[in-house]
């Protein structure tokens, strides 16, 4: 008897992200993106990460108009990235100059 089923086929996950190495305080950028920002009814909590830059929008309970996102900031990440999901977190990203505006924050002393 010839069973077919002795292999199993698994897909793996493939992304792929810029790695920047320019060396910068990528949170303290990112506070003071958010700064700029001010993202209406929304905390947000910022880390460091690891490997990719991870985004998580949960309301704060049913019925409330007020969310809480975190957002894990890997160290290769570059500005643009952090720039533009913050910028679409807040619901600015498509207003015209505002990723530029915030990419010019990424040459504050900070760095």
């Amino acid at each position: 008897m010839h069973d077919d089923n002795r292999h199993e086929r698994v897909e793996r996950k493939h992304d792929f992200e810029w790695h920047d190495h320019r060396r910068f305080d990528r949170i303290a950028f990112a506070h003071r993106v958010l700064d700029i920002i001010q993202p209406k009814n929304m905390s947000v909590v910022l880390y460091r990460g690891v490997s990719e830059m991870r985004i998580e929008r949960r309301p704060s309970r049913p019925g409330s108009r007020l969310s809480w996102a975190s957002v894990s900031i890997p160290p290769h990440v570059p500005p643009e990235r952090i720039v533009y999901a913050l910028a679409e977190l807040a619901g600015v990203a498509d207003v015209p100059f505002v990723i530029d505006l915030l990419l010019s924050q990424a040459h504050h002393p900070y760095r």
